[in-house]
């Protein structure tokens, strides 16, 4: 490999990845094998990537650079270059107006990008992708054999139209006419009244600033206007269509939104706004208070502000949060998820099985006496209904308190909190306490070491990570110990074949045998393909039968399992200690 000069250099790498760089005159660079980086710097050089992914920058002058095989990199740089990728998917990049006059461009085979940035150019620019094995010729360049373009336009009004693979355009300042054609293409108007269409395929259209005028086509597309008075339109397919407030020191929009044929979505974020959200999504169409117009949607998500919001859902399964002001909500049909955030808010999940996710709110002091939480009232409505309590992972919080039965008696960061209808309940990773009532409630006490009731009612009761305190009442009931979890090898988690008895197990205080039923993973003990499970009774907690065994200490009422039965090579692990048992049969456990 030759030491370049300021003159005329034959610079040849090795097998490995080379980095060669011509000074001045006209070189001629060779890359070989390997990832190669070659630059040609100043004067008419010609670059040979060779084999392998390699990297050629022509620097300044009337230079040649050949990809060769692999999936190139190539930059001409200023100066009428000619450049060729040959095979591979390669990427060719011009990065001004200046550097695109007078090259020769073209792709070889393979899917190759071409990648122009205009931004400097003042005039209007327009473009439409060629066909297959055609060239054509765009601000003074010859392009040929690419098939996607990532074009940027200049301040004037120009006009991109892409071919049938993926492609992107950024408008510029002007007010430009964005075609995707075939392929999933994305468009960017940026600054002043664009046109985008999306046409085939699965599009992203931003509109950016300007009043817009957005298509999306065939396909399942997602389209957002941004600021100004824009018009959009799904079009064919599942669309998503995102209008998004600009706080209340922003312009009111007055935009017409329509979402096309297909199962569509529309997202409102008006997460800025102070003032009231009032909406009914399940009318079909409505005009919102600054005048934008909707209609053709069947899915909503909404994130509202500050304000004391009034939003209602549809048919469809919609996520609705109010925000930060106390908020009235309504589902309507569908599986709905309805979100607490502050205020006191009103949650109607209505038809379908709804999910409600509720948060800490109101004046609130972590790990203080004597706060003040807001009362939110959570109503299921019809179907099977699950609330799911959330804290931050950092801070000092309250757990929950649940008293369904007398609700007065609901404490923790859910102090004042109402809640009808709702069959499931899922708890925090601090230690819970969820009580129910004469329905069939089902507790998920999650992680911490939770106590959990069913009272009356056909319950299920599931502990979670921790060591738990389960008490089924009456009825027949579901001690859920599929979320058990164990520490395999103390100080190495999850290696596999080390089963230590590294947990206290759960506590089961009213377990009545023929009635009540214990639920067990078979995953969570054995390997994949073992499928049945010894069970027996007997004093003391070693298994008398080989292979996987659950055994019910009638002694000490402790529920074991032994992985290899006998207790041959592992120790047994304790699972519940159950207080009024005393013989478990077969039938008392439930494998899943």
């Amino acid at each position: 490999m030759a030491t370049p000069t300021s003159g005329k250099d034959n610079l040849v790498g090795t097998d490995g990845n080379d980095f060669l760089s011509g000074l001045g005159g006209n070189d001629t660079i060779t890359g070989g094998f390997g990832t190669d980086t070659l630059n040609g710097n100043e004067d008419d050089d010609t670059l040979f990537g060779g084999a392998n992914n390699d990297y050629l920058y022509g620097g300044s002058g009337r230079d040649r650079l050949e990809g060769g095989s692999g999936s190139d990199y190539l930059v001409g740089g200023l100066g009428a270059d000619t450049v060729f990728g040959g095979e591979g998917d390669d990427v060719v990049f011009v990065a001004s107006l200046a550097e695109a006059k007078g090259d020769v461009l073209d792709g070889g085979s393979g899917v190759d990008r071409l990648t122009l940035l205009l931004g400097d150019a003042k005039t209007a620019l327009s473009f439409k992708a060629p066909g297959t094995g055609q060239s054509t010729t765009f601000v003074g360049a010859t392009l040929t054999g690419f098939e996607r373009y990532d074009i940027t336009g200049g301040s004037g009004n120009d006009g991109l139209t892409g071919g049938r693979f993926n492609d992107v355009f950024r408008g510029g300042l002007g007010r430009d006419t964005l075609v995707g054609g075939a392929g999933d293409d994305m468009l960017f108007g940026e600054g002043n009244s664009d046109t985008l269409r999306g046409d085939a395929g699965r599009d992203n259209l931003d509109g950016g600033a300007g009043d817009d005028v957005l298509q999306g086509g065939a396909g399942n597309d997602y389209l957002q206007g941004g600021l100004g008075n824009d018009r959009i339109d799904g079009g064919a397919g599942d669309d998503n269509v995102t209008v998004i407030s600009n706080g209340p020191d922003g312009p009111i929009e007055k935009d017409v939104i329509a979402g096309g044929t297909g199962s569509d979505t529309l997202y409102l974020g008006f997460t800025f706004d102070t003032k009231a959200t009032i909406l009914d999504f399940g009318a079909g169409s409505f005009t919102l208070a600054g005048g934008t117009k909707v209609s053709g949607f069947e899915q909503l998500i909404f994130s509202g502000g500050s304000g004391q919001d009034k939003v209602t859902g549809g048919a469809s399964s919609d996520s609705l949060s109010g925000g930060e002001g106390s908020d009235t909500i309504y589902g309507r049909g569908g599986a709905d998820q309805l979100t607490d955030g502050g205020g006191a808010d009103k949650l109607y999940g209505e038809d379908g099985d709804d999910s409600f996710f509720m948060v800490p709110n109101g004046t609130f002091a972590p790990g203080t006496a004597g706060l003040t939480l807001d009362k939110d009232l959570v109503d299921g409505g019809k179907g099977n209904d699950t609330v799911t309590f959330g804290l931050p992972w950092m801070g000092a919080y309250q757990s929950v308190v649940l008293s369904l039965a007398d609700q007065t008696k609901n404490g923790g960061f859910i102090k004042g909190d109402t809640y009808i209808g709702i069959e499931t309940f899922v708890g925090t990773y601090l230690d819970d306490v969820m009580r129910g009532d004469k329905n069939n409630n089902t507790f998920d006490g999650g992680a911490g070491d939770d106590v959990l009731s069913g009272n009356a009612g056909n319950d299920t009761l599931i502990g979670g990570q921790g060591s738990d305190t389960l008490t089924g009442g009456s009825g027949n009931d579901v001690f859920d110990l599929t979320e058990f979890y164990l520490d395999y090898y103390p100080g190495v988690p999850n290696v596999d074949g080390y089963y230590y008895a590294d947990t206290k197990g759960d506590v089961i205080t009213d377990f009545v045998s023929g009635q009540d039923k214990i639920r067990l993973d078979l995953g969570d003990f054995l390997d994949d393909g073992t499928l049945k499970v010894a069970v027996e009774s007997g004093a003391g907690n070693t298994a008398q039968a080989s292979g996987p065994v659950l055994r019910f200490d009638t002694q000490a009422r402790e529920l074991w399992f032994d992985r290899d039965g006998k207790g041959s090579d592992a120790d047994p692990v304790l699972l519940a200690t159950i207080g009024t048992l005393t013989q478990l049969k077969t039938t008392d456990v439930l494998f899943v």
